[in-house]
């Protein structure tokens, strides 16, 4: 709201030399307008067997032009940042639905699968540079990439003469330097697939439902882990416990050392980049349905008691807490440009 304007803050003042001050907020740009969309979606829905098996079937195609992104600027400025219409992106998919009825007699067996692809690509960010559009987790906005990638130095492994990473160069040789330039794009922030597969049951006043979600192809970085690694101003990780001590050691693990540089501490590597694929029980619903001549006595129309599991398992290599993450952060545009990163969620 009002990004166009240089916003006061008057309601927090700031004191100065034992004097109140009110203060600018933000970088002003009075030549912020609204982005575009431009959007064009297709489907078809269909019907078998009396629909005992219908669905629907659709695609679309959504450029946004004129995004609002949060670019850099010179630090002369006072500022970090300003809110600026820079460039282009697509979103392509579809999206598939499929229900069965699979049997309609006094027990009724109702089947639905769904899944869905997108694309996400950046089209153009104008003359800024990938550092200029930055989001949190080392992601960044690249042209002819998806929107907060992650931008990262690949390490093949830990040193066991002195327990320090060995990083992957551009040319792909190994080095010790951790070196800004290395840095390439690493990682799948959207997966290739998501979906859900649901199962119904009725039987006489009974109902039964389970559901299944999923996700495929997308990867997680944990960026919490680079610093309950190696900080000891942290709890540290349960793995921190396999960390190189002594000459010889074999582990992916670092040395911990005090008094670490922060490129020691706070490198972001593909140390911390994680498979996201999970497949999770979602739900299980146990319903029934009592009589209404039972009801009716008591004048009511309805009335029913049912048993609800909620995320009874999930099956994933992701060593966090939960594979399904949502960054919470306050500011929505770094959480845009961060869409595969957890910190502490």
């Amino acid at each position: 709201n009002y990004a166009q304007y240089g916003v006061t803050n008057t309601t927090s003042p700031t004191t100065y030399n034992g004097q109140g001050i009110i203060f600018q907020t933000n970088l002003e740009n009075p030549s912020l307008k609204w982005e575009t969309t431009k959007t064009f979606d297709v489907g078809l829905e269909y019907g078998f067997l009396e629909d005992r098996i219908h669905g629907e079937i659709a695609y679309y195609n959504k450029t946004v032009e004129d995004l609002f992104l949060n670019v850099q600027v010179q630090s002369s400025s006072g500022w970090q940042n300003v809110l600026k219409n820079i460039g282009s992106m697509r979103n392509t998919g579809f999206e598939f639905d499929i229900t069965s009825v699979n049997i309609q007699r006094e027990l009724t067996w109702k089947t639905n699968l769904n899944f869905a692809y997108n694309k996400n690509e950046v089209l153009d960010i104008g003359n800024a540079t990938p550092d200029a559009l930055s989001g949190t987790g080392d992601t960044r906005v690249i042209e002819g990439e998806p929107i907060g990638v992650n931008y990262l130095i690949p390490v093949i492994g830990i040193d066991p003469a002195d327990g320090m990473p060995i990083y992957e160069d551009i040319n792909g040789n190994p080095t010790k330097e951790y070196d800004l330039d290395d840095r390439r794009v690493l990682g799948k922030p959207y997966p290739d697939l998501i979906g859900g597969f649901t199962n119904y049951f009725t039987y006489k006043n009974w109902e039964c439902s389970f559901m299944f979600n999923f996700s495929i192809g997308n990867s997680i970085y944990d960026d919490s882990e680079k610093f309950q690694f190696n900080d000891l101003g942290w709890n540290l990780s349960k793995r921190a416990l396999d960390r190189w001590q002594k000459p010889g050691d074999q582990t992916d693990v670092a040395r911990l050392t005090l008094g670490q540089s922060d490129i020691e501490r706070i490198r972001n590597t593909d140390e911390y980049l994680h498979d996201g694929s999970y497949l999770r029980l979602k739900s299980f619903i146990i319903t029934y349905n009592f009589k209404k001549e039972w009801i009716q006595k008591i004048k009511m129309v309805n009335a029913s008691i049912s048993f609800v599991a909620t995320n009874i398992f999930t099956v994933t290599s992701f060593p966090g807490l939960d594979p399904e993450i949502f960054r919470d952060m306050e500011n929505v545009l770094q959480k845009n440009t961060s869409p595969s990163v957890t910190y502490l969620t």
